[in-house]
This record gives C-alpha cells, sequence and structure tokens, in this order.
C-alpha cells in the first residue's frame, strides 16, 4: 500500500505542478483555456488536500480531516462552487435547473459565510477582551457582518 501511495503522491505533486503551472500562465495573459480560472483554483484546492491526507497516510500520522471546523469549510466551499459551475455550464434555455443550481450555490455560500462568521466571532472575542475590550469585539464583528451582507466573502 505504501508502494501505491508513494507513487500517488508523486503524480498527485506533478498534477499539482501542472495546473499551477496553467493558471499562472493564464493569468499572464500567455495560455488560453475555455475551463474557469476559478475551476482550476478549485480543482489545485481539492489536490492538495488529497495531497495533504496521502501524505499523513504514509507518515502514519492522524489525518487532518479530524479538524471539524476547517473540513467544513473547506467542503462548503467546494459544494457552492460546483452548484455554480453546474450552473455555467447549463444550456440558457434550461432556466428551471439553473435556478436549481442557483438555489443550492446560495445554500452553501450561507453555510460558507456562518462558519466565517464564527470563526471570526471567536477571534473577535479573543481580541475584544485580550486589547480592545468588548465594544472593541463588538465593533470588529459589526464589521464582519457588513462584509457579509455585500457578499465580499471568498
Amino acid at each position: 500500500m505504501n508502494d501505491l501511495n508513494t507513487r500517488s503522491l508523486r503524480l498527485l505533486k506533478d498534477f499539482i505542478a501542472f495546473k499551477e503551472n496553467i493558471l499562472r500562465e493564464v493569468g499572464k495573459g500567455k495560455l488560453f483555456t475555455v475551463n474557469y480560472p476559478l475551476l482550476i483554483e478549485h480543482i489545485l484546492r481539492e489536490a492538495r488536500l488529497y495531497c495533504t491526507t496521502v501524505e499523513e497516510l504514509l507518515d502514519n500520522r492522524q489525518l487532518s480531516y479530524k479538524n471539524l471546523r476547517k473540513t467544513e469549510k473547506f467542503w462548503n466551499q467546494i459544494m457552492m462552487e460546483h452548484a455554480l459551475f453546474i450552473r455555467g455550464l447549463l444550456d440558457p434555455t434550461e432556466e428551471a435547473l439553473i435556478q436549481t443550481a442557483n438555489k443550492f450555490a446560495m445554500a452553501f455560500r450561507e453555510l460558507f459565510a456562518d462558519h466565517v462568521l464564527r470563526e471570526a466571532n471567536h477571534y473577535i472575542r479573543l481580541l475584544g477582551t485580550e486589547s480592545e475590550g468588548q465594544e472593541g469585539g463588538r465593533r470588529n464583528y459589526g464589521i464582519i457582518l457588513s462584509c457579509r451582507s455585500v457578499g465580499t466573502m471568498r
């Protein structure tokens, strides 16, 4: 099993380097692709998570997906993007399917944003108690809530 994982890891790292190069060249305008840059980034995030998992298996370490908050945030973002990609690939005449994809994307966007807010709230409470007091923490939380309302979370 270790041999298979070792070979897989080597191929996976080559794949990641290949996708990073594509993204870099597209960003410079030197390469054209019909893939959205976000799709390439999306594939890279999934590949990096898999790479970390295989490395942990090879090192006989505890798998990092035990960190439930981080895992929840990762998969909510991935599922939101899946729905957005599906929406972008649908024929414009498929209005009902486009609306369904939008609903899924918005549901996962809310889950992702809620996770980001919970995470931020945790750090704001720490800041509020350590440096600025309760009022500073509430002010910072309000700033983050206003970011959520205009959809600047990503």
